[in-house]
């Protein structure tokens, strides 16, 4: 009887919140009466995973067929797969078994009654109890939902070539570009029968900074205050790896006039750098830019003046290390600073 249960299924729809795999693909197959999500790096690069998905539930249902008694196979089950490096291709191709190697598959009692998902008090998705399955590795993961045993074994036996034919007619599954993907598709009868494809726009930011220095221009030690706009510019794996930044900057040149007194030169710069992110984890910055001459008091510099700069962090979010290359008399003389900046 439980065979024959439909799905209510209202809104099925998901988005991958993971940011290593920016590409979500929800299919339902109501013939089978199962659902499955993949989420995965770069579905134009992954379609392997599609086109082995039936091999790995054929190399699954056989095993679980293996390890447990008939009537548990009657009992809704979670089922948890860890593939390490290539095991994933082992598995389908059958050189390991679920009981050679027992720490890849965990199966453990399914606690849950029914499926509910609501959101503003509209419900979204409603499941009778059944088997939940998880296949994870560091390249994708997949989630799957079958009502029963025997849905999983249908589903094994069934061809994935025309999802990926109809993935391959949509343009945006093959220019994936910075923007991840959310699919759903409805396949039933051995077609699609419902297809929606939507682009995830890149976690772009804008930043603005306040910072503080102290540097060393030609024997003459000052402090410096700046001010920076930033725009971040981010992968499809939602890490920012890009970075251009506008900053002006105001460096304060102690001075004794004829009197003896002290008093400060002031004199600012307008700059415009490029910089990337080579750090996966903590964001490590390394740049170039360039910086002219707005506003100049005193003798510190002499006419026209450009600089040219290194920006590297110095394993500090807040610290940075930068060399400076100036061109002053008219962008004819050449000389060199360095500083130590902080931003706020």
């Amino acid at each position: 009887m439980l065979g024959i249960v439909p799905l209510v299924l209202v809104c099925l729809y998901a988005n991958a919140q993971m940011k290593n795999f920016p590409d979500s693909i929800r299919i339902e197959f109501p013939d089978h009466q199962s659902i499955v999500t993949l989420e995965l790096r770069d579905v134009h690069e992954q379609k392997e995973v599609l086109t082995q998905f039936p091999s790995l539930l054929q190399s699954l249902s056989h095993e679980l067929t293996n390890v447990l008694a008939a009537e548990e196979l009657g009992i809704p089950k979670n089922v948890r797969v860890d593939f390490e490096k290539l095991s994933f291709l082992r598995f389908i191709l059958k050189e390991i078994t679920l009981a050679a190697e027992p720490k890849l598959v965990t199966i453990s009692p399914s606690t849950v009654e029914t499926i509910f998902r609501a959101r503003n008090d509209t419900i979204r998705e409603l499941l009778p109890p059944g088997w939940t399955f998880t296949f994870k590795s560091d390249v994708f993961m997949i989630t799957m939902y079958a009502h029963t045993f025997q849905d999983l074994v249908s589903l094994s036996q069934t061809d994935f070539q025309h999802i990926i034919a109809s993935l391959d007619k949509n343009e945006a599954t093959q220019n994936t570009s910075r923007r991840g993907l959310t699919v759903r598709l409805i396949s039933s009868g051995g077609a699609v029968q419902f297809e929606k494809v939507e682009r995830r726009l890149p976690t772009d930011m804008l930043g603005l900074h306040a910072g503080a220095a102290v540097g060393l221009y030609n024997g003459n030690w000052y402090p410096e205050l700046n001010f920076a706009t930033a725009l971040y510019f981010s992968s499809r794996l939602r890490e920012s790896n890009q970075r251009i930044m506008l900053a002006y900057e105001l460096k304060f040149f102690p001075a004794t006039d004829a009197e003896g007194n002290i008093a400060t030169s002031n004199n600012t710069f307008l700059n415009l750098s490029y910089s990337r992110n080579f750090a996966r984890q903590t964001p490590r910055w390394t740049g170039l830019g360039v910086g002219y001459l707005v506003n100049s008091k005193g003798s510190i510099y002499a006419g026209r003046t450009m600089k040219f700069f290194l920006e590297t962090d110095i394993g500090s979010q807040k610290l940075n290390i930068v060399p400076e290359f100036y061109l002053t008399n008219d962008l004819k003389d050449f000389s060199f600073g360095l500083k130590l900046n902080y931003r706020f």
